[in-house]
């Protein structure tokens, strides 16, 4: 029972935030994502889907790689999505999903990630 609640708490800043517009340039050099290019979400993330929907109906994932990580179960996959974010000078309770790590920036919100692609692949 602790264990849920622990998980809870720490998912929580995760699910109030919803969708926080942010984008930031990394900061440190020490950042083990250095050179990915990561797209984290939650799976009942409304904003999420429709980044998703955006990747597919563009072939996105034929134009560049791009990893996509669960994070409201998968507790690996949400730790690195905080080192991302503190790579950019943003906190653990800045965060929202669906959260892009590219170019070694942090783009937040599915609309500056959909303008994002929009402007990078001229779509």
């Amino acid at each position: 029972m602790n264990k849920y609640w622990y998980l809870g708490f720490l998912f929580l800043p995760l699910l109030l935030t919803g969708c926080v517009s942010q984008s930031q340039t990394a900061k440190t050099e020490t950042n083990p994502l250095l050179g990915e290019n990561i797209l984290f979400y939650g799976d009942t993330c409304p904003h999420c889907k429709i980044v998703e929907q955006y990747i597919s109906d563009n072939q996105i994932l034929n134009k560049m790689p791009l990893a996509q990580k669960e994070v409201y179960k998968n507790q690996a996959n949400a730790a690195e999505m905080v080192v991302a974010a503190r790579a950019c000078g943003l906190s653990q309770n800045d965060l929202g999903v669906p959260f892009l790590w590219v170019d070694n920036k942090c783009l937040s919100g599915d609309t500056d990630i959909v303008n994002f692609f929009k402007t990078k692949f001229k779509l």
